[in-house]
């Protein structure tokens, strides 16, 4: 059977290999790395998943509250008890989820705002396995999985959307700012109305939600403080109004991905171009200032980031930080590197008062190993995986979520070369 992940393999390797595929959306949902808030979980070629970081509340998933990786390496780990065969998985800062090849998810970690969606705010995982809790109802099999902060979406097999978890600002898309997942399932509640159209892919920051839709359209909604919806105003969306109604973002272009930080949110186009917007302070939209995007202006009047005519083919945004997978299998990381993630030696902030002309890529210290995909959700941490299928890591590493039996840094002092090696795809 050809999974969902076979299907991202073979796409962003064609992508890696031919630039200029056109205006058909390629862009994918959580793979088999994910970057939790202060942890990491990968799923291994059996769909077994293990998980290593921070574990004050049960986010590991292996029934207690160690760490794990901080003393002992991530490829030495047992697997978690999931319960069943994970195709996708996705963490947030305090909670993880996994669909499973029968189209479940299961979710484990902190149960505060109903993140876990079983109808309370117990955690899971803390003193018991993730197989103990079952399957969160969602209605339907679900084909794609997303998990942001501490709301998740689900894409189900009908095309339907829905989200669950902290619902304030209105990023549940329902026209209200309740919580999903504490006092109800999230199958008492209707999908997300985006109007016309199919949802490709969906990308969840700290408190706002995009949808990459089947023609190259984006729609966000929920929190709009800084423009990362990028509709020109900071008015917040879907709190008391439905995500359909606030149309498409004007991005100037057809997107084919798109990703979202904690306050920004960015997307490729079809022309290989990058274009970011909301929170500009951290350098994180690029642009070279601090300026922030989409508050009074829309996406397409900032243009594109310039990035000395590299071209991207997917992109993946962290806390604070984004990585461009580019049509060379290499990758470009800006915006804030205090804690190593941009993984180019140094702490510095990339993307505030410069461009990314001259900023360049990721030294992973083998030249004959390229990149297949990049891991990077909302963390401070970045993983990618490369053509010999080894994933290496790098960035913040204090509660051992660089699985390399150590708490430090890297890529702070030292490229991501010295990243550590968690496993094999």
């Amino acid at each position: 059977m050809t999974t969902s992940l076979d299907i991202r393999r073979i796409v962003r390797t064609t992508l890696a290999l031919v630039a200029g595929l056109g205006a058909v959306p390629v862009a994918f949902a959580g793979g088999p790395v994910t970057t939790g808030g202060f942890f990491t979980c990968m799923i291994d070629t059996d769909g077994s998943v293990r998980c290593w970081g921070e574990n004050n509340v049960g986010q590991l998933g292996y029934g207690d509250t160690e760490r794990r990786g901080d003393d002992e390496w991530a490829v030495d780990l047992d697997a978690i008890d999931l319960g069943g065969v994970a195709t996708q998985i996705g963490a947030g800062t305090y909670h993880a989820c996994a669909l499973l090849d029968t189209g479940a998810v299961r979710c484990w970690g902190k149960g505060a705002y109903g993140a876990l969606g079983y109808g309370d705010r117990l955690n899971i995982g803390d003193d018991e396995s993730p197989a103990d809790a079952g399957d969160v109802s969602l209605g339907g099999p679900v084909s794609e999985l997303y998990v942001g902060n501490n709301h998740n979406c689900v894409i189900l097999d009908s095309g339907d959307v829905r989200c669950w978890g902290n619902g304030a600002y209105g990023k549940m898309g329902l026209g209200n700012s309740w919580g999903i997942g504490d006092d109800e399932l999230p199958t008492d509640v209707g999908p997300v109305d985006l109007g016309d159209g199919e949802v490709e892919k969906l990308a969840l920051g700290a408190n706002h939600t995009c949808a990459l839709m089947d023609d190259g359209a984006v729609r966000c909604w929920g929190f709009n403080g800084y423009g990362q919806l990028g509709y020109g105003h900071t008015s917040n969306i879907g709190d008391n109004e439905l995500p359909a109604s606030a149309g498409d973002v004007n991005l100037g272009g057809v997107a084919v991905d798109i990703s979202a930080g904690s306050t920004h949110t960015c997307a490729v186009l079809d022309t290989g171009a990058i274009r970011c917007w909301g929170y500009g302070y951290t350098g994180a939209l690029g642009y070279g200032n601090r300026d922030s995007i989409g508050d009074n202006e829309d996406p397409a009047a900032a243009g594109d980031v310039d990035t000395g005519g590299r071209l991207a083919v997917a992109i993946t945004s962290g806390q604070n930080h984004n990585c461009a997978l580019l049509d060379t299998s290499e990758v470009l990381c800006w915006g804030s590197g205090y804690a190593g993630q941009l993984g180019n030696a140094h702490r510095w902030t990339i993307g505030d008062d410069e461009t990314l002309v001259n900023h360049h890529t990721v030294d992973l210290g083998t030249p004959t190993d390229k990149v297949l995909d990049v891991f990077n959700d909302n963390g401070m941490h970045t993983c990618v995986e490369r053509t010999d299928g080894q994933v290496q890591c790098w960035g913040a590493g204090g509660y051992g979520q660089l699985g390399n039996a150590w708490t430090g840094n890297i890529g702070d002092n030292e490229t991501a070369a010295l990243g550590s090696i968690v496993g094999s795809l």
